[in-house]
């Protein structure tokens, strides 16, 4: 089916590395066609966006003027295999670790690509057919996870991944608890979830196997500007509008 890239956001070899494996783990068994490969940031030397618009105005031998171990961990994104992404963070106060928070903070790189056109001469990638889960693993059950992963998953959407959840589960992806000073894993349920995203996002994979008849929207498209100026109100609403 493709290959599924499992991102382990934490500084250290702990257990969100786990939990991603897992995912991964169930993926290369529900699906032994599919090839598997994580990587873990722990160790990893990645500055953070500052803003300098370098990767605005040209084209970047490592899309960056960092030369850090970031584009060396990106090209696995730019695999023509891709199929899937698994991204996993620890919870720090209520969100992402900081090394992943710069890991993504770097995707504007890709970004501008789409903003300004004429100054690349490579289009983003398109990663519209790239289905994606998110990992959070918290010292507390109810301890930020919901938090950090919704922060995973704007960073996905934003730069065009199709999100699934660990649907019927009615959680976002898999939400783990391991208690502040445990070595060992102990939560069933978060390696329960772990299954449940890993299946769906076969799913959703399995539906995209035929190739795509919608591109994704050009930024610079002409914009249908018919609603500019409409007032509000009930007047507005046709018959067979939902009331």
């Amino acid at each position: 089916m493709g290959l599924f890239i499992g991102i382990a956001g934490g500084p250290r070899h702990g257990f969100t590395e786990l939990y991603v494996g897992e995912v991964l783990r169930h993926i290369q068994t529900l699906s032994p066609d599919s090839s598997t490969r994580l990587i873990s940031l722990a160790g990893k030397d990645i500055r953070s966006c500052d803003d300098c618009k370098a990767c605005h105005k040209r084209d970047l031998k490592r899309l960056c003027k960092y030369n850090d171990d970031w584009f060396d961990i990106v090209k696995n994104f730019l695999d023509e295999d891709l199929a899937g992404l698994v991204v996993g963070t620890p919870v720090y106060t209520y969100s992402t670790t900081a090394i992943i928070r710069a890991f993504m903070e770097r995707f504007t790189a890709f970004n501008q690509r789409q903003y300004f056109p004429d100054l690349h001469q490579e289009p983003p990638p398109d990663w519209s057919r790239v289905v994606s889960g998110v990992v959070a693993v918290g010292g507390g059950r109810n301890g930020g996870q919901e938090m950090a992963m919704s922060s995973l998953v704007n960073w996905l959407l934003t730069n065009g991944f199709p999100v699934v959840g660990a649907y019927p589960a009615t959680s976002i992806g898999v939400s783990a608890y391991e208690p502040t000073g445990n070595t060992e894993v102990s939560d069933v349920r978060g390696l329960r979830l772990t299954r449940m995203l890993a299946k769906n996002m076969l799913a959703l994979r399995t539906t995209m196997s035929s190739p795509p008849t919608v591109s994704p929207e050009n930024y610079h498209a002409e914009t249908d500007t018919t609603l500019i100026g409409t007032k509000i109100g009930r007047q507005n609403l046709t018959k067979g509008d939902h009331q």
